[in-house]
C-alpha cells in the first residue's frame, strides 16, 4: 500500500474508494510524513495491500481546512481529458463550499454542473461534498468512455484495469477490518456502503 503526502498529490485527480477510512485506521504524523497504523489487525498489514491502494488525507472546504481520510484508487487527470475542464470549473466555482456548511443551492448548482459532463451528484455521498472533494455517480458507459486512457497511480502496466476487482478488494478489506475489530458486520457494512464511491479531487483553495 502506498501513501500520498500533501506534496505528492498532483491535482486534479479522480478517486474511487472510501471517503472516510474505518475507525481504528490511523495516521501517525512523524517528521512530517504519514505512516499508516493498523493496530491489532495482523491480516491488514500495509505490505499485504497492493500498491494501487493508496491512503492519504485530503484538505477540503476552503479556509475551514477540513481533512478527508481517503483510502482507495487514484487517477491523475491530464489536461487532455474532458474531466480536466470540469475540475477547473469545480475549483473556481466552489472554492468556499463547506467552509460554513453546504447549502441546498450549492448542491443543486453542483449537480447541474456535473450533468453537463454526463455525471450526477451521488445520491448517497452528496453529504460529503465540499470544496476540493466532489462526489459523483458514474454513468453506465463511464469505464469505457472516461477511464480507457487513464491508469491508476501504482497500477502495474501489464495488469488490466478491472473496476469490479478493485471494488471487491476494497469490500474484502473493509469486511476483514469489521470482523477483526469485532464490529457488528451489518452496522459496518451499512457504514461502508455509505462511504464508498467516486469523486473528483481538486487542490484546496486555502
Amino acid at each position: 500500500m502506498r501513501f500520498l503526502e500533501y506534496g505528492q498529490q498532483k491535482f486534479p485527480m479522480l478517486f474511487y474508494g472510501l471517503c472516510d477510512w474505518p475507525k481504528g485506521f490511523d495516521v501517525d504524523w512523524l517528521h512530517g510524513k504519514q505512516q499508516f497504523v493498523l493496530p491489532q489487525l495482523p491480516m491488514l498489514e500495509p505490505q499485504a495491500i497492493p500498491d494501487w491502494v493508496i491512503a492519504t488525507e485530503h484538505q477540503t472546504a476552503g479556509v475551514a481546512c477540513n481533512h478527508k481520510k481517503l483510502l482507495g484508487v487514484f487517477w491523475e487527470i491530464p489536461p487532455s481529458h474532458r474531466f480536466y475542464a470540469l475540475a477547473e470549473q469545480l475549483a473556481l466555482g466552489y472554492e468556499s463550499m463547506g467552509a460554513l456548511g453546504v447549502s441546498f443551492d450549492e448542491l443543486l448548482s453542483l449537480h447541474a454542473l456535473l450533468k453537463t459532463f454526463g455525471l450526477e451528484l451521488d445520491n448517497v455521498l452528496y453529504t460529503e461534498a465540499e470544496e476540493a472533494f466532489f462526489p459523483f455517480h458514474e454513468p453506465s458507459d463511464f469505464v469505457d468512455k472516461d477511464l480507457a486512457d487513464l491508469v491508476p497511480i501504482g497500477w502495474t502496466a501489464a495488469l488490466p484495469i478491472d473496476l469490479l476487482s478493485i471494488k471487491n478488494f476494497l469490500e474484502q478489506l473493509w469486511d476483514t477490518f469489521a470482523t477483526d475489530s469485532g464490529w457488528l458486520k451489518a452496522a459496518a457494512s451499512f457504514q461502508f456502503y455509505n462511504k464508498l464511491g467516486w469523486a473528483i479531487l481538486t487542490e484546496n483553495s486555502d
